[in-house]
């Protein structure tokens, strides 16, 4: 597979700004329609020959420049679509009728709180007490501490995940109530661009 990134960095010669595009999980994606865009004007099949050929030719350029405009127009109406996606689902929220639903992850999430805390105190304690009131004991209370945290990992790494199930689920259901379709945001700047 062409890496596009290190052929779209030669595009700051003729846009320096360009560069701040390409940071990111999604930077090689950008790279990618930057260099397809350049492609679109020369005419050129190869990405190398196309940044070569907008280095050459000071009205491609421009082309180039007019069109990076509107891809960046496109990619900042990906991100305002996304801010409504999110005003939408805080809406759907607090317009909610279902009262359980809408709070057991609250709860939930107070409780594994609170129990992070009782736990993380009665540690606390235990390790105070061992060093004050029976410091021969310590190692020994050390090693069952230790042993009673790497038994609750387990616990600990099922009541968050399924708390991130919960938050993830809960946040799709208010988007489908609000009338949301989430889209990946290279699909939406595509569709932006092609006016699909």
């Amino acid at each position: 597979m062409v890496q596009f990134l290190p052929i779209a960095m030669g595009l700051a010669k003729i846009v320096p700004g360009i560069l701040g595009l390409f940071k990111g999980k999604n930077a090689e994606d950008k790279a990618n329609q930057v260099v397809e865009i350049a492609k679109q004007i020369t005419g050129q099949r190869d990405p190398q020959a196309a940044v070569d050929a907008l280095t050459a030719d000071p009205a491609l350029a421009m082309q180039f420049k007019e069109k990076l405009l509107d891809f960046k127009l496109a990619m900042r109406q990906v991100d305002n679509d996304q801010l409504e996606i999110v005003n939408q689902t805080i809406r759907a929220e607090l317009t909610s009728k279902d009262k359980i639903n809408s709070r057991w992850r609250a709860t939930f999430g107070y409780c594994v709180s609170l129990a992070w805390l009782v736990t993380f105190l009665a540690v606390g304690f235990a390790i105070s007490w061992a060093v004050v009131k029976q410091p021969e004991n310590a190692g020994t209370i050390y090693n069952g501490i230790g042993q009673l945290l790497s038994s609750t990992a387990v616990l600990w790494t099922v009541a968050l995940s399924i708390l991130g199930v919960a938050v993830h689920k809960r946040s799709r259901d208010k988007e489908t109530a609000a009338g949301v379709v989430q889209h990946s945001v290279i699909g939406s700047v595509v569709s932006k661009l092609t006016g699909r």
